[in-house]
């Protein structure tokens, strides 16, 4: 289980209720459960807005057994890597952690009851939130006692089984799916998501999708239950109904188009990869960001065994740069490079900016104080650092960490309305959530790029897939703020999508979708997930694949040759 202090700092991503703390009694109906799970109790108990009480009762009622389905869970559990540890099964409030006994909780005829020593019990803690675990969800008069009232779904303490609500979208294949945290609310009598988001479907193993919605969890709850104190309505959305779980004729099935789908996904993988490049246009009034098209006059190939990536366009002392993620596929690590280009857009130089014993990525520049700084990804060194030129571009200092503790990947700021504004997306998950922070947009602001930098009160402002991730820096076109933001939802970086941002203060945040530039303007291409542009210089990176060849060491700075 993560350290608690880590948990708390990564708490900070919102602002913080003011008032008497909520009252939350949690009536768990199980001593042992997933990893998930546990992680979200122990956030609970850790929350400095809540005042947790945590009530044992009998222990659930095993569900209804479906041999081969479980037969089929148990495999694909042990194909999903280091995600499985989310569904791991675990004790739920530690080794040696104990909660007191409550006696005359059961699930009857379909519901939830409670004697009458046990509502008194509960009632004793004068709770604001009932939560239910392990058990169905309750009785009028048992969900009476507080006044919200939440049971988790019947699989949440199941290592195996949780999560399940979520095979139909998996079993069809869909590019996305709306979830969240599921939850049956009493006050409604109907199945809710709980901070509902777009997010992405694996599409070969079910385990590993089950494991990117549920590693969020814990964030979900607490994001609900400060939404209560802080007097607001939590974010919720219809959950679809409970499907049934498939026998073993279609659990057969669902294996046949598992495996076609994996060999329509992967077949190119042994003899190809991924790589990007640079594209370049004149133009001299930039993209239409409500009818993007791009057609370039120029694309810059990497060397051999590096691609080039989230290009940053600048013009300084009468010279034009672009900074880029160069990754190298040996050593699997990206480093900020800076290409130099001619009035005919060749490559004239390159030279190495910035090298960590970490990934560096999406190189962001911006002016203050008449100075030339630099935000970068640093997201595996869990940190947001700001970067001073001393001598432009290949010398820098820090000139302090804006945000520490947490995977934050895109940053980017802007000066708008006379405060700064930061846009990242952000892992709120103790857990290695395998790089996908691509779905929750979170925004930040303070008075200088220095900071402090103050949560937004509606984190996460965007949590969609299709558009969430940021691509690029902000730009104003006919008098409108226009976000670009990546559609990640059939594969990583696969399009551009440009919002209007219609309202953006400290309190509200709005924006609409204009336009999306799909990678169509030449064959072969796979995405492009970055737009600049600076001066009459548009520049978009675009991906496509290259053969599997092996590299070397890498080549660099000496030996590079553009």
């Amino acid at each position: 289980m993560a350290d608690g202090a880590h948990r708390l700092k990564r708490s900070r991503l919102h602002r913080e209720p003011v008032g008497p703390a909520l009252r939350v009694v949690v009536l768990l109906g199980a001593r042992r459960g997933p990893r998930w799970l546990a992680e979200s109790l122990a956030a609970l108990q850790e929350c400095p807005f809540l005042d947790v009480t945590v009530l044992r009762t009998g222990e659930s009622v095993a569900q209804l057994r479906h041999r081969t389905f479980d037969t089929y869970l148990a495999l694909d559990a042990r194909l999903a890597g280091p995600m499985r540890t989310i569904l791991e099964e675990t004790p739920l409030l530690g080794e040696c952690v104990d909660a007191p006994a409550l006696d005359g909780v059961a699930g009857a005829t379909g519901c939830c009851v409670a004697s009458d020593d046990a509502r008194a019990a509960i009632r004793q803690h004068q709770p604001d939130v009932l939560l239910i675990i392990g058990h169905a969800p309750p009785h009028p008069d048992l969900a009476a006692l507080a006044t919200t009232t939440w049971t988790l779904d019947a699989d949440a303490t199941s290592s195996l089984r949780c999560g399940a609500w979520m095979l139909p979208a998996f079993r069809a294949g869909h590019v996305s799916a709306t979830v969240g945290l599921r939850v049956h609310d009493a006050g409604r009598d109907a199945w809710i998501l709980l901070e509902p988001g777009v997010i992405s479907v694996a599409q070969i193993s079910f385990t590993r999708h089950r494991a990117y919605q549920l590693q969020k969890a814990p964030a979900q709850l607490t994001r609900a239950l400060r939404r209560l104190a802080c007097g607001q309505p939590p974010r919720a959305a219809v959950a679809e109904p409970g499907a049934a779980l498939p026998g073993p004729l279609q659990t057969g099935w669902l294996g046949m188009c598992l495996l076609a789908r994996g060999l329509r996904r992967h077949f190119y993988r042994p003899l190809r990869r991924e790589s990007w490049s640079i594209a370049l246009r004149r133009s001299q009034t930039g993209i239409d960001p409500a009818d993007p098209h791009f057609s370039p006059d120029r694309v810059l190939h990497p060397p051999r065994g590096w691609f080039w990536a989230d290009p940053a366009p600048v013009h300084h002392e009468g010279r034009f740069y672009i900074l880029v993620e160069a990754y190298h596929h040996r050593t699997r690590r990206g480093e900020i490079h800076t290409l130099e280009l001619d009035d005919a857009l060749n490559v004239v130089r390159i030279e190495r900016t910035l090298q960590r014993p970490y990934h560096l990525s999406y190189p962001h520049l911006l002016e203050w104080q008449g100075r030339s700084c630099l935000v970068m990804e640093s997201a595996l060194a869990e940190r947001v650092e700001l970067l001073g030129a001393v001598t432009f571009p290949s010398q820098w200092q820090s000139l302090g960490q804006l945000l520490n503790g947490w995977r934050v990947v895109d940053a980017t700021l802007i000066a708008h309305d006379g405060r700064w504004w930061m846009f990242a997306c952000v892992a709120e998950t103790v857990f290695n959530d395998d790089g996908r922070e691509w779905n929750e947009l979170f925004l930040f602001h303070a008075p200088s790029p220095e900071g402090p930098w103050t949560p937004h009160a509606q984190n996460p402002v965007c949590s969609d897939v299709h558009r969430a991730r940021p691509a690029g820096p902000l730009f104003v076109r006919d008098g409108r703020l226009i976000r670009p933001g990546q559609d990640c939802a059939a594969e990583y970086g696969r399009a551009i999508v440009f919002h209007e941002i219609r309202v953006l203060d400290p309190e509200r945040y709005e924006e609409c979708v204009l336009g999306t530039l799909e990678p169509t303007w030449a064959g072969g291409l796979r995405g492009c997930h970055t737009y600049a542009r600076h001066g009459d210089i548009d520049v978009v990176d675009v991906k496509h694949l290259t053969a599997r060849v092996p590299v070397g060491a890498a080549p660099f700075p000496a030996e590079t040759k553009p």
